[in-house]
């Protein structure tokens, strides 16, 4: 198991200090377009590991592997889909990883909340254990505070493409996208409207069938075909670009490449799976490239365009 840098209380506070004023008045819907020789880097989840998130930074931003200072390559930007925490030992190096270059470049990275941004996973599946476990529970309330500012969704407006952490909501009347946009923040999950609850934990529907049904996890959907296609059509979208699940080659697609879903975090859970992350291009390109957790560097492994 790998150690994990110490983090100070001093360090702490000054980063979460800066994350605070940075992300207060954040809209719960980013809107982005992405120009002709622009690209933007969707990363999934990442549970701790944050040797490869250092790696992304480093092969698409330019940043130094170590604190993202280092200058940054023109025209990359990188969304992060959440899940920054919980199921490793090494959740707040990673958070605070994020945290760090999301502050020092807020023009160039974008962080979106997870469903484990929330107490409730917080205490089961390990972060509070281990602030607790360093002498840093006293943090938690802090971090409980950046997790609730954090954005839900990220449109890139001229490409038609939403980006989330679970899945497109279903709801007796088709959500828009200004629906969104005004959805009140709540820090747990008991607080959260059926839509927060659903843009966090839904899936789509591994048997790609035609109905949305309960999922298997205790909260939130699988989508189904139908309600995919209501939602994209009354928002006039062309993909989805989603996390929240680990696959064996570290992503995924449904319903004819209309949902696309990538999995940054390599052999999660003691498993075999690559990480994946994906690119999408100013000219409507998307770039699928995953690494290996002993590969140095990301490799395109699939490409498709934009119908």
């Amino acid at each position: 198991m790998c150690k994990m840098a110490a983090i100070d209380g001093g360090q702490l506070a000054r980063l979460t200090g800066r994350c605070l004023d940075a992300f207060k008045g954040l809209p719960r819907l980013i809107e982005l377009d992405l120009p002709v020789g622009d690209s933007l880097v969707v990363v999934g989840d990442s549970h701790g590991d944050v040797d490869c998130v250092k790696a992304i930074a480093h092969q698409f931003l330019g940043t130094d592997g170590g604190n993202g200072t280092a200058s940054l390559l023109k025209n990359v930007k990188l969304l992060f889909l959440g899940d920054y925490v919980d199921r490793d030992d090494r959740d707040l190096e990673n958070l605070a990883y994020i945290l760090s270059i999301a502050t020092s470049h807020p023009s160039s990275v974008f962080l979106l909340r997870g469903n484990h941004e929330e107490a409730y996973s917080n205490r089961v599946y390990g972060f509070i254990d281990n602030l607790e476990r360093l002498g840093l529970q006293g943090w938690y309330p802090t971090f409980e505070q950046i997790f609730t500012l954090l954005p839900l969704a990220c449109y890139v407006r001229n490409q038609g493409v939403l980006c989330c952490h679970g899945m497109i909501p279903a709801m007796p009347g088709v959500v828009k996208l200004r629906d969104i946009a005004k959805l009140p923040v709540a820090s747990r999950f008991e607080q959260w409207d059926p839509v927060t609850t659903q843009l966090l934990w839904n899936d789509p529907d591994v048997e790609e069938g035609y109905s949305s049904s309960e999922n298997c996890r205790g909260a939130g959907l699988s989508i189904g075909q139908n309600d995919l296609e209501a939602f994209m059509v009354a928002n006039q979208l062309r993909l989805i670009i989603r996390s929240h699940q680990a696959f064996p080659a570290g992503y995924r697609f449904f319903f004819q490449k209309r949902v696309l879903s990538v999995f940054s975090k390599p052999n999660y859970g003691m498993g075999q799976n690559a990480a994946s992350i994906a690119r999408l291009h100013g000219d409507g390109r998307v770039d699928i490239l995953s690494k290996a957790s002993n590969d140095q560097n990301f490799t395109i492994v699939d490409t498709f365009k934009l119908g």
